[in-house]
């Protein structure tokens, strides 16, 4: 599990870095950054398919997964003690996040969400894997609808706007609408760009307020119930015994190349239909294949793994993922940390300078040495510095963190 939570962070780690070096309009929209021309667009397109949401979703699986694993051994000798340990360790994670969204600049931060759906989810670490499977059909039914709605009343905005033949003709209301669209690339290019260039307190007060908006909005049970969808199938992949590589070499072949196929194809629907509405979702039948096909997509990464692990084919890279994954907490706010001190003004400053495949080049440099650290880190140390602070706070007590020698 350790390597497979490695490979799903190097996914999110090349999105939201991609969010910090282009602007975070420019994971979904290549014309808002990167460039537009053969290679860059290809790099985008690449990303929207394999990487974009659906490693998130393959993050999201194994940290339901986790779920049971903590609460089967959380003191299970005293049920109380048990969910004690379990609820603190879920309030501190939330206090990671609102640092890493407020202080440490990532409005799009999942710690916090995290924590709020583990407290959820413990009541449901008893279900049988067919309640999870059905909770998790609800939850996806719901996002889904949310999203097939959203993009309906873009589409009728979108009508509204096409009647004038220039919106800066139109009347104030219908050009507000335009922007409730598609951000207008003029404040990306000047306002926007002029916050991430300026020092961290003017990047603190744009963004915390952002974070905020996110996270105490109505929108936000969205989030969660997007979240939960993943969490859950994770529980049951879990407690069935597939995560733990228990199935057959054909199961997961079967199970990964079929999930595959429908995620493709569902995630391809989608992005065509944005790339013929200038990269806006328009279409709900798209908006609604696209959260369809993200899950698929990382039910699917998930058994195509654990089948390449059966197959001895990852041993080359088990080591180096397992060490990475094995740092997840770290690595996850230490590459918001890397990203700010290179792309914003408070560092290097190299925001909007690099183009997209740059940018991924980049994320690749990053992740070696982070993989790297992660290894030489571990050879030392139990968990990373991260994971042992958030597990000393959580027994209340200060937990060993160095490897014990023969006869100490």
């Amino acid at each position: 599990i350790a390597a497979l939570r490695g490979f799903a962070l190097f996914g999110v780690l090349w999105v939201n870095t991609t969010g910090h070096a282009l602007s975070h309009f420019a994971i979904n929209d290549p014309t808002a950054g990167g460039g537009m021309d053969a290679l860059n667009f290809s790099a985008w397109l690449g990303t929207s398919v394999f990487i974009e949401g659906c490693m998130r979703g393959l993050f999201s699986l194994l940290f339901g997964a986790s779920v049971i694993l903590i609460t089967r051994r959380a003191a299970p000798e005293d049920s109380l003690r048990g969910a004690d340990l379990y609820f603190r360790r879920n309030l501190w994670l939330m206090v990671f996040g609102l640092v890493h969204g407020f202080l440490l600049l990532m409005p799009g931060d999942i710690l916090y969400t995290y924590a709020l759906c583990g407290m959820v989810l413990f009541v449901f670490r008893l279900a049988s894997v067919r309640t999870l499977l059905a909770l998790s059909c609800l939850c996806l039914v719901i996002v889904s609808a949310v999203e097939g709605l959203d993009a309906a009343e873009k589409h009728q905005i979108a009508d509204q706007l096409a009647a004038y033949e220039d919106i800066s003709s139109a009347p104030e209301e219908i050009q507000d609408l335009a922007g409730a669209l598609k951000v207008p690339q003029e404040y990306i290019d000047t306002e926007y760009r002029e916050k991430v260039t300026s020092p961290y307190s003017v990047h603190v007060r744009y963004f915390a307020p952002v974070y905020a908006d996110t996270i105490f909005s109505a929108s936000f049970v969205f989030e969660l119930l997007d979240a939960l969808t993943m969490m859950l199938i994770g529980m049951a992949m879990m407690k069935s015994g597939v995560l733990s590589g228990e199935r057959r070499l054909g199961f997961y072949l079967r199970a990964g190349l079929t999930l595959a196929a429908i995620g493709f194809a569902c995630r391809g629907y989608d992005i065509f239909a944005r790339i013929n509405n200038d990269f806006v979702r328009l279409d709900p039948s798209a908006a609604i294949a696209r959260e369809i096909g993200r899950v698929a997509l990382a039910v699917a990464y998930a058994n195509l793994f654990i089948a390449l692990w059966k197959l001895g084919a990852m041993r080359w890279i088990d080591g180096g993922l397992s060490a990475f994954g094995r740092m997840a907490f770290t690595i996850y706010i230490g590459g918001t940390v890397l990203a700010v001190l290179i792309f914003y003004g408070t560092g290097f400053g190299l925001y909007a300078t690099l183009s997209r495949i740059e940018v991924y080049g980049v994320v690749l440099v990053m992740a070696a040495l982070q993989i790297a650290v992660s290894a030489l880190w571990l050879s030392r140390y139990r968990y990373g510095p991260l994971e042992w602070t958030w597990r000393s706070l959580t027994q209340l007590k200060r937990m060993p963190l160095q490897h014990q020698t023969a006869g100490s």
